[in-house]
């Protein structure tokens, strides 16, 4: 990928992220009835995100603006308005992060099948932000359901939202910030579908169909996933069984019953959105045919499981400067991932009734190192090769692949960082 190319997915990046910023406040303007977008410009600094490259078919806040006008809701007061800015806060402060790599996949499944126009550019800014804007619902969810105090270095958004509480003085304020969250992620996920109704009308008509089904299907499937996430941690750990859970070279693979159900849990909630869907949007916008499409997720979907794996890794062994969280975290909350898993299938059954003891329950600083070594003796290396076999199989895919060669170059780039990131 040479400098332009990477320029140029720099601004895409930016200018969803100045979208996003402007459609959640554009939404919040709606909500009250507003005539201008003075939440916008209060909230978020963001001008318009596509007036370079959209023409007339730029974003929908002008519209949305002259709706409200037409519509107007009661008028507004001073404290409303403060209250649903102090509402959309976290999010608009969990937009301003991320790696962007739901974005980068839609436009690359797009650029795979046709070249990027100025209006395709529109439309995949659109569609960007209503991945961006989904990903902000489920990160919000996901750390009330793991009680996470941080998110990429930040509180998260039910800890700001407990903070609030306390600065009004307002009665319980842990459960304030927690039921608070819940509502900010069920906004947001509101919002993601009407970036998706925006894009929509920029659609041809015979890939609509296609688009809002692809979204809609990886919504739920990630629902479902998160639904499988919180089975495991709450069933009891199976029994270990060296020779039930090891094959002919001694090596735990990903057929035990234990590796498969978290192979389930990736597979809904995290392959389905990381990568695979993404990667499906952007090509069905761009008219690609199923098989197409098919043979696209071919790639996407031993990426998405590497790309699970190596966030599995970082949440164990990453540098908490670089991965925003506890690096015991995942242990703490349970989390019954492919290392542990691993993990358990070799260590001695003393060292597997240790893990299985404190698995789920906060730790002190000297048995996070334990559980860290423990883990990290037993299972790295094979979680390592798992990444890298994982890898290697979707680049063979990649290769075999009918696109064009800027978008199977980006790929081929983009998987290689993963492989080697470190948040």
């Amino acid at each position: 990928m040479d400098d332009r190319q990477r320029q140029m997915l720099h601004r895409f990046t930016t200018d969803v992220t100045r979208f996003t910023h402007e459609f959640v406040s554009s939404e919040a303007d709606a909500i009250l009835g507003c005539e201008s977008s003075d939440l916008i410009s209060h909230q978020s600094g963001a001008t318009s995100a596509l007036g370079h490259a959209s023409g007339d078919n730029g974003t929908k806040t002008a519209a949305r603006s002259a709706d409200t006008q037409a519509h107007p809701a009661d008028p507004t007061t001073g404290e409303e308005r403060a209250s649903i800015k102090s509402f959309i806060a976290p999010a608009l402060d969990l937009l301003n992060g991320g790696k962007h790599l739901r974005t980068l996949l839609v436009w690359a499944g797009y650029a795979a099948y046709t070249p990027v126009t100025d209006g395709a550019y529109t439309l995949l800014v659109h569609l960007g932000s209503a991945l961006e804007l989904f990903h902000t619902s489920a990160l919000i969810h996901d750390d009330v359901i793991d009680a996470s105090p941080l998110r990429r270095g930040r509180p998260s958004a039910q800890v700001q939202l407990a903070q609030l509480a306390q600065h009004h003085r307002w009665e319980k304020p842990q459960k304030f910030g927690t039921s608070a969250a819940i509502q900010l992620g069920d906004f947001m996920l509101s919002t993601a579908f009407s970036a998706l109704a925006d894009a929509s009308a920029l659609l041809p008509s015979n890939t609509t169909g296609s688009v809002m089904s692809i979204f809609s299907r990886m919504t739920a499937e990630v629902a479902y996933g998160q639904y499988l996430d919180i089975a495991a941690e709450s069933e009891p750990l199976p029994p270990t069984d060296a020779h039930a859970n090891q094959d002919q070279l001694g090596s735990a693979t990903l057929h035990s019953a234990a590796l498969q159900r978290a192979r389930q849990v990736i597979a809904h909630k995290s392959v389905s959105y990381s990568t695979a869907g993404p990667l499906d949007l952007g090509a069905a916008a761009a008219g690609a045919t199923e098989e197409q499409r098919e043979d696209l997720r071919r790639f996407s979907t031993p990426l998405g499981y590497a790309f699970q794996l190596r966030d599995d890794a970082l949440g164990l062994f990453g540098d908490p400067q670089e991965t925003g969280k506890s690096s015991s975290s995942d242990f703490q909350e349970g989390k019954r991932t492919a290392l542990l898993m691993i993990a358990r299938a070799h260590l001695s059954q003393p060292d597997v009734a240790w893990i299985d003891s404190h698995i789920g329950h906060p730790l002190s600083v000297e048995d996070q190192q334990h559980a860290s070594s423990l883990i990290y003796s037993a299972a790295f290396d094979e979680h390592e090769h798992m990444i890298t076999r994982l890898e290697h199989r979707a680049i063979q895919e990649l290769d075999t692949l009918n696109i064009r060669h800027q978008a199977a170059d980006f790929l081929r780039e983009l998987t290689h960082e993963m492989h080697h990131r470190t948040k």
